[in-house]
């Protein structure tokens, strides 16, 4: 009987500590988190990325062009990410492989439009846009494209989701050529030779307008090359046939097309100043073609440790090379166009992108890493859609990059 009564009080004292420890912890847990503005936990906003994470391209420019957008994303989400009528947002990068063809940009951008169903992309590079417009476009989703070609279904009055930077050849050509200007004032012939990519009847036309706007003249034809070129003698060859030119400008073309033809230059005689309009950074074409051969090429670019770099690409570039070595391109093509999507989200409050269009497209000017820039582009494009701003040069001098000074493109006509 004594242990029937032992057992019957250690079981009432048991039932007795489980409600109470029961009860403390209800009254213990803690309170919901609040869901009010400001407070609430962050939503997503998916950004699409149209870049060539596989094939040709992909070394040439994609590869480093993706790993700088993935580290714009990063800082604006550490910077607390965007605020759209009091609702936070962190970004995610989504990128799709265009595979370095015009069939995979057109894969790539059905992916992220009907199977991702993101409405905002950055990019592609390069001339791989027209692909994209077709499938972008009808669906309504705004895409700020890493390059530009002045081509048809790049940015005009066929594609009004399309946007874009100073990033492109025009607006580098101008950079560049206010910066070949500056530095050979007594320069005035020009040898111009090209990707023969489909964009010469569009774009060669305009940049021969911008060279004689300042002062210079081309001489013979034009020498145009194809994209997939590989001995550049032929194009050499032709180069130095030309009777008094003062400068080569190669228009724009992969690094491994520069570095060829800027070695072939040298070979040749000539050692006065060559001139790109891509933006290819000179250590790459001395490692192609030879410190010796370098000296004298220009291109429109930024150099790490620039002092007039501006804080927010300084500090891209101080993470890019952190991360991948100090040798790392510089390719701010779309972590341009991810921190100005940003901006314009912001600036119209809304994530849909026919409203952040609209906003765009009433605005004259719009800040970007770069600084202030002016929106223009209506004589040039056909569309009020190109953002224009200073561009960076850097030069090869005395065996190394350094920065050859930034130039403020201004307006876009």
């Amino acid at each position: 009987m004594e242990r029937k009564k032992l057992l019957v009080l250690v079981f009432s004292v048991s039932l007795v500590l489980v409600l109470a420890m029961s009860l403390f912890g209800a009254c213990a847990k803690p309170a919901p988190p609040s869901t009010g503005p400001g407070t609430a936990p962050a939503k997503t906003l998916q950004i699409g990325a149209l870049l060539s994470t596989t094939g040709w391209w992909s070394t040439a420019y994609d590869i480093s062009i993706w790993r700088m957008a993935e580290i714009a994303v990063d800082m604006i989400n550490e910077e607390g990410g965007l605020t759209v009528n009091g609702d936070k947002y962190t970004l995610e990068l989504i990128v799709e492989d265009c595979k370095s063809t015009f069939d995979g940009v057109a894969s790539a951008a059905n992916r992220l439009v009907y199977d991702k169903e993101v409405k905002f992309i950055v990019g592609p590079s390069g001339f791989y846009v027209p692909p994209a417009s077709p499938v972008t476009n009808p669906a309504k989703v705004m895409m700020i494209v890493g390059w530009h070609l002045c081509a048809p279904g790049e940015v005009d009055a066929t594609t009004p989701y399309n946007f874009a930077t100073s990033h492109g050849s025009i607006t580098k050509d101008i950079g560049i050529i206010k910066s070949m200007r500056l530095d050979f004032p007594q320069a005035k012939n020009i040898a111009l030779t090209t990707p023969d990519d489909g964009a010469i009847p569009f774009l060669i036309p305009k940049v021969i307008d911008v060279l004689e706007d300042h002062g210079f003249t081309v001489v013979g034809d034009v020498i145009p090359f194809p994209n997939e070129m590989e001995d550049f003698s032929p194009i050499v060859a032709k180069i130095l046939t030309i009777e008094g030119f003062d400068a080569v400008y190669v228009e724009r073309c992969p690094p491994p097309a520069l570095g060829a033809i800027t070695k072939g230059l040298r070979d040749g005689g000539y050692y006065g100043p060559v001139f790109s309009g891509s933006p290819i950074d000179t250590n790459v074409i001395a490692m192609m073609a030879g410190a010796t051969a370098a000296e004298g090429v220009r291109t429109p670019i930024e150099t790490l440790n620039d002092p007039d770099m501006p804080p927010v690409m300084a500090e891209m570039a101080r993470r890019v090379t952190d991360k991948y070595g100090a040798d790392f391109p510089l390719s701010y093509q779309c972590a341009t166009g991810v921190y100005l999507l940003k901006t314009l989200i912001e600036a119209a409050q809304s994530l849909d992108p026919t409203e952040v269009k609209a906003k765009f497209e009433s605005m004259d000017k719009v800040g970007t890493i770069y600084g202030t820039a002016l929106i223009g582009g209506e004589e040039t494009f056909g569309i009020k859609h190109v953002v224009g701003g200073p561009v960076p040069a850097q030069k090869f001098e005395n065996g190394k990059a350094v920065p050859a000074g930034w130039v403020d493109i201004g307006l876009i006509p």
